[in-house]
């Protein structure tokens, strides 16, 4: 599915997703183990998002200089997101630790 979703949006955007598996960590942990974060973790889970936003209207502002299609770029970006939450809650579930794999 992952792979499906860079064949809809650019590799820029691709590989930014990509590292948004920080924010589904951060909130996963919060929500299923109930765990505390730092403000320190707290910013890095912002700075992410800031970075993906950014990212983001880059790829929205390009497709409207090209024949890019929009309608690709939302839907290659959704999948690829989709995928990042499934394999972290597939980790989780198996009890395997996202550090371990990387």
């Amino acid at each position: 599915m992952m792979y499906l979703g860079l064949t809809l949006t650019y590799a820029s955007s691709f590989q930014m997703l990509r590292g948004a598996v920080i924010v589904f960590t951060g909130l996963l942990s919060v929500g299923f183990l109930g765990r505390r974060l730092r403000y320190f973790h707290w910013l890095g889970i912002v700075l992410v998002l800031i970075g993906l936003v950014v990212v983001g209207l880059s790829d929205f502002i390009s497709s409207s200089q090209t024949n890019q299609d929009l309608n690709g770029i939302i839907t290659g970006k959704w999948q690829d997101s989709v995928a990042q939450t499934n394999t972290e809650l597939n980790l989780r579930e198996n009890s395997i630790y996202t550090l371990w794999c990387v």
